[in-house]
């Protein structure tokens, strides 16, 4: 890893790939969140209405 970051180029690219990954991963970490929440609301009968 040290010697892939010692150029700059790759450096960027490198970090650009990790910002791309991170946040496709907080995407689909987001989606199961609201997935979880309809879930939730699903199985407990609403009060609303």
């Amino acid at each position: 890893l040290s010697i892939i970051l010692r150029t700059e180029p790759d450096h960027k690219l490198i970090l650009q790939r990790i910002n791309i990954i991170v946040k496709k991963l907080n995407d689909i970490e987001r989606n199961k969140g609201e997935l979880m929440i309809k879930i939730d609301s699903t199985r407990v009968p609403s009060t609303k209405g």
